[in-house]
């Protein structure tokens, strides 16, 4: 039950921490959450290096540069790694944003904006514009058109949950504006036929936006290690826009995403310009659906993006890799379980054909071990890789399934029916 909204006379600090240590010892355990609920942090030292660096700035807002000139520096040398990690040819242009969310947003509006331009999407016309985008798209797709009037037009993924360059070639019509993919798709963790798309959207003149949230900043150091995976940057002719998280595999505190256009003149399409001869504090100009932001999230991200460097991400790689190997061999070894799909970058999603997946899960679940099971093409256990883990808590893990197998066979967890909420 909350408390009253405000106190009539305030608390002190100690009353205030005291409230604060409770609260955060009922969190669930990273160790208990780290496949589920957590994205990913660095290794402790350079955490805490980024948790210091927020710390100085904490309170300074991240807008102009009249009151902290330095910022546009923290600001351009972020864009400059990032450009050169989704290999942003020459001339293009990265955004800062709060979150893959916006990021995918963004993608959107160009899209539209591009469209009206063009004549083809004009504001109040019969048929409302529409993106064509595999089923395994992410929602904030819809989103996005929800706010900007679009349809969104989801098409069945292939057999290898990919998707169907085909049949979303003949879901397009003259009223489409844009085609998406994903690098991976968060529900499957795999790779949409970037290339295929790309040439799609060059054929039919369409914008093509990568969704590589998830992916953006890890398949890089995945390609350096030997993975076979293919393009999905802007090493691809006719990649017009891409997001990536930096608060997932870019190692960053949460609230930062980018958002980058292969063309920099594309950002006329994204930007908000409110003309200052009518209101009263003169042009008004954003590049992000916020104005002011805080700029303890951008120091942070600066930190941890220079400590760790090229080596420090293709170490967080190879751990992770290593972890998604220990993961496969275990599962194997585990009779009743099988992998859904073929670990390709971030996620290992596996399942049982024998028992009942969601029972699986609630048990899980039961033991003090979150855990999320979606339906997909069958019900499978979602699991987000994290380099950090030992082989001793990989093993753990791997006992508590095991253990909750025999316990579904006994009877002892049950289905409820109902797969696990994202969001």
């Amino acid at each position: 039950m909350a408390e009253q909204a405000l106190s009539e006379h305030g608390m002190t600090w100690g009353e205030v921490f005291d409230q604060l240590i409770r609260r955060r010892g009922e969190r669930i355990p990273y160790q208990s959450g780290q496949y589920s609920f957590f994205w990913r942090k660095p290794i402790e030292n350079i955490w805490l290096a980024a948790e210091k660096a927020a710390s100085l700035y904490f309170g300074e807002t991240y807008i102009g540069e009249a009151n902290l000139p330095s910022q546009a520096i923290f600001d351009a040398e972020i864009k400059a790694m990032v450009a050169e990690l989704v290999n942003l040819p020459a001339g293009g242009h990265v955004t800062l944003t709060s979150g893959g969310t916006e990021s995918i947003f963004f993608g959107v509006k160009c899209a539209r904006e591009l469209a009206r331009e063009q004549g083809r999407a004009a504001p109040g016309s019969a048929r409302r514009p529409n993106i064509v985008a595999p089923s395994s798209v992410h929602c904030a797709f819809e989103k996005a058109a929800s706010y900007m009037d679009l349809e969104v037009r989801r098409v069945a993924i292939r057999d290898d949950a990919r998707a169907d360059v085909r049949a979303m070639a003949e879901a397009c019509d003259e009223h489409t504006i844009l085609i998406a993919g994903s690098a991976p798709s968060y529900p499957y963790g795999l790779i949409d036929p970037i290339p295929e798309l790309a040439r799609l959207s060059l054929e039919k003149d369409l914008w093509f936006h990568v969704d590589a949230c998830v992916g953006g900043f890890v398949n890089p150091f995945f390609r350096e290690l030997g993975v076979n995976l293919p393009p999905t940057d802007f090493l691809v002719p006719g990649v017009d826009s891409m997001s990536a998280d930096l608060h997932k595999f870019g190692w960053a505190p949460p609230g930062i995403s980018t958002f980058s256009l292969r063309d920099g003149s594309h950002q006329r399409l994204q930007r908000f310009h409110f003309d200052g001869r009518l209101w009263q504090c003169g042009d008004y100009e954003t590049d992000t659906l916020a104005g002011s932001r805080p700029l303890a999230v951008l120091v942070a991200t600066w930190t941890a993006m220079k400590m760790l460097g090229r080596g420090g991400y293709l170490e967080g790689a190879r751990r992770m890799r290593e972890q998604i190997e220990r993961l496969r061999r275990g599962i194997a070894t585990i009779p009743e379980l099988v992998l859904r799909w073929e670990p390709e970058s971030a996620f290992v999603i596996y399942g049982s054909d024998e028992l009942d997946t969601y029972a699986i899960a609630n048990g899980l679940n039961a033991h003090g071990v979150p855990t999320v099971c979606y339906p997909l093409m069958k019900p499978g256990i979602h699991l987000i890789i994290d380099p950090l883990e030992t082989d001793q808590e990989v093993e753990r893990y791997l006992a508590c399934v095991r253990q909750v197998i025999t316990e579904v066979k006994d009877g002892q967890h049950q289905a409820t029916g109902q797969a696990s909420t994202y969001g």
